[in-house]
C-alpha cells in the first residue's frame, strides 16, 4: 500500500516547508503547481 504524498503549496513560506520536512523526515518535498525543494537548495539560501 502506497502511502499519501506529503507536499505543500506554493503560497507556504520556506520555513513551514523546512519543518514539514523536519517532522516526517524527508529530504525533498513536492511544491503543487510550481515543482519541488530539497533541503540542499534550502540550506543554500540559508533557510536552514
Amino acid at each position: 500500500m502506497t502511502k499519501p504524498c506529503k507536499a505543500i503549496e506554493s503560497e507556504m513560506p520556506a520555513i513551514a516547508a523546512v519543518e514539514m520536512m523536519d517532522e516526517h523526515n524527508l529530504n525533498s518535498l513536492p511544491v503543487v503547481i510550481v515543482g519541488a525543494i530539497n533541503m540542499h537548495t534550502l540550506m543554500q539560501a540559508k533557510i536552514v
